[in-house]
């Protein structure tokens, strides 16, 4: 299977987000830094499985992901910088760590979301004639 750049940057996020899902389970915090619970690690999951499905999905459906993923953790990034406590929402927990992981993940997801796929070859279009 041929991915584009969206498509294979939103799948190693899922795969990655999968792998976080399954390990919070079993240490926390992940990697001495990351906070996480039962329910972080189920959204870390179900996050996952879902950009491994969009990704899957072709280069349209996993730019939609990545756009729509970009805005949520835009979203935890700015509140987290905000929320003193360390359960995002009475249910989420997170710490400072957590906060720039998660504007990192922003600005990676909307890079993939909004970036064009330069070089590959479009359907419908004709390609240059070869100079001479």
């Amino acid at each position: 299977m041929d991915m584009e750049k969206a498509s294979k940057g939103v799948m190693t996020l899922g795969i990655i987000f999968i792998i976080l899902g399954i390990w919070g389970f079993f240490q926390n915090p992940i990697l001495g830094l990351f906070m996480v619970g039962p329910i972080h690690n189920w959204v870390h999951l179900i996050s996952g499985i879902l950009a491994v499905i969009f990704a899957s999905s072709g280069e349209s459906p996993a730019k939609q992901f990545a756009k729509v993923f970009g805005v949520v953790y835009g979203f935890l990034a700015i509140a987290g910088f905000f929320i003193t406590d360390q359960l995002y929402f009475g249910f989420l927990r997170a710490n400072d760590a957590d906060d720039w992981l998660h504007l990192f993940l922003a600005v990676a997801f909307l890079y993939l979301g909004y970036s064009r796929s330069y070089g590959v070859h479009r359907r419908g279009m004709r390609e240059a004639p070869a100079r001479g």
